[in-house]
């Protein structure tokens, strides 16, 4: 005769055992897409609530119904071309030691980071970013970061003669 199987043996555990390791599994996973879901919806918050100042420093730029702070009648239209926010081309309007300020067609100024990996070039060679000077003309290749600024990946300086062609 067959001694009766304990409890921890039976198919009954091992049926409850791996019916907990699955709901904890699946526990795990929903935790892990609410906490990804928050992260980017905390960006995008900030990101947002950080887009006039950084681009339209000192203007009205657009309504921002959500945090009651713009004054609806003070608005003005926005050009689709200025809502870039990984790069930005026109002319460096001001240079500090990691961050410049570069001035578009529609008079958007845009803040841009540089870092110690940015690459920075003119024509074929590599500079620094002493080398830039104001009223250089660029292009910026790069990712926006939670204030809206542009963290610059690559930055090149136009030559002085491609302006015609641009304008």
């Amino acid at each position: 005769m067959d001694p009766k199987p304990s409890f921890l043996q039976s198919k009954t555990f091992k049926g409850i055992l791996f019916g907990l390791c699955i709901a904890a599994i699946l526990l795990f996973t929903f935790e892990a897409g609410v906490y990804v879901g928050a992260q980017k919806a905390k960006f995008s918050m900030m990101w947002s609530k950080n887009y006039p100042q950084n681009f339209f420093p000192g203007q009205h730029a657009m309504p921002f119904p959500f945090d009651g702070t713009e004054d609806q009648t003070q608005t003005q239209e926005i050009e689709p071309g200025d809502m870039n926010d990984h790069g930005a081309v026109g002319e460096i309007i001001k240079i500090d030691q990691t961050t410049i300020v570069v001035k578009g067609d529609n008079e958007a100024e845009k803040n841009v980071l540089i870092q110690s990996d940015t690459l920075i070039e003119r024509g074929p060679d590599m500079i620094k970013i002493s080398d830039l000077q104001t009223g250089d003309h660029v292009v910026i290749f790069g990712s926006p970061n939670d204030s809206g600024q542009i963290q610059a990946k690559l930055v090149r300086v136009l030559p002085p003669h491609f302006l015609s062609y641009v304008h």
